[in-house]
């Protein structure tokens, strides 16, 4: 049964509805531990992240709606930070001030678009995709990769407050059909490996994003090799619908689960008074 979810989007990012909706919803599902965790500003032109004028509202309402519904849920108040190198006084700068519970740490750019010279969103559609992979990496995938990877080794230390790495495979997002790589690959295997053995010496909580499976790719992030190897380092998991409007909140839950106690998971870390704390995972 799913009691928690920390990787959510409201109105003041890319998703839909209030923070309170989200709230509500989680609190009528039986939720008893959320987060919410809207697309950190970033100091360039977007139309994803909460401006940086209204990150104060945010704040502020989120600080109320946790002491509204305290008898009912445990809300925390989070951020998903992108994981460019370089921007790490920017967040320092503008996030850390406010006394944030988490941030999710994750890689949506790599590289740099040529025309606007800012940091390219490989994720921002198949096209774009497939346009990055030609134009910029000379339809070297392993390339590709290898800048992901090398991001993504940022994660936990990138700033102070990061504690989920989020959607660890984001690269694969497009890969339908294995067009740009195959994951049994040797090369693309030590590229997660080393990753993944880097996580291990911090105490980074791997998500399980089940917006994956509502992606191209029809499959959740990471893959289901990828979560055995985090077990058999001990690296914790947990399970977050990455929900942009209320009814994704529960989206694939169970599929989650199942993957993870099929891992050998038999516990998820969820905050709990504000520590992370094992619960034990149910489908």
């Amino acid at each position: 049964m799913q009691t928690t979810n920390y990787h959510m989007h409201s109105r003041y990012c890319d998703g839909n509805g209030n923070i309170e909706d989200f709230v509500q919803a989680a609190a009528n599902f039986g939720f008893t531990s959320i987060g919410t965790s809207g697309h950190a500003p970033v100091p360039f032109a977007n139309n994803y992240a909460i401006k940086p004028e209204q990150l104060s509202e945010y704040v502020a309402e989120v600080e109320q709606l946790k002491e509204m519904y305290r008898e009912e849920t445990e809300l925390y108040m989070g951020l998903e930070v992108d994981v460019i190198s370089g921007l790490q006084q920017h967040f320092t700068e503008t996030i850390l001030p406010y006394h944030f519970d988490y941030f999710i740490g994750s890689v949506h750019f790599i590289g740099v678009h040529p025309q606007t010279n800012l940091p390219w969103e490989f994720d921002a559609g198949a096209d774009n995709f497939e346009w990055g992979w030609k134009e910029l990496y000379g339809q070297n995938i392993k390339k590709m990769a290898e800048e992901f990877y090398t991001a993504e080794r940022l994660v936990p230390n990138f700033i102070p407050g990061i504690f989920i790495a989020g959607h660890m495979d984001r690269i694969k997002r497009f890969n339908i059909g294995q067009k740009y790589f195959n994951e049994t690959d040797s090369w693309y295997r030590d590229l997660v490996f080393d990753t993944l053995s880097a996580f291990a010496q911090t105490d980074i909580i791997v998500e399980l994003n089940t917006a994956g499976w509502r992606n191209p790719i029809g499959d959740a992030y990471p893959s289901d090799w990828i979560c055995k190897r985090c077990f058999e380092l001990g690296i914790p998991m947990h399970i977050n619908t990455d929900a942009h409007k209320t009814d994704q909140l529960r989206a694939d839950y169970s599929r989650g689960a199942h993957r993870l106690l099929k891992a050998g998971y038999t516990e998820v870390l969820a905050l709990r008074n504000g520590v992370w704390t094992p619960d034990l995972l149910k489908e």
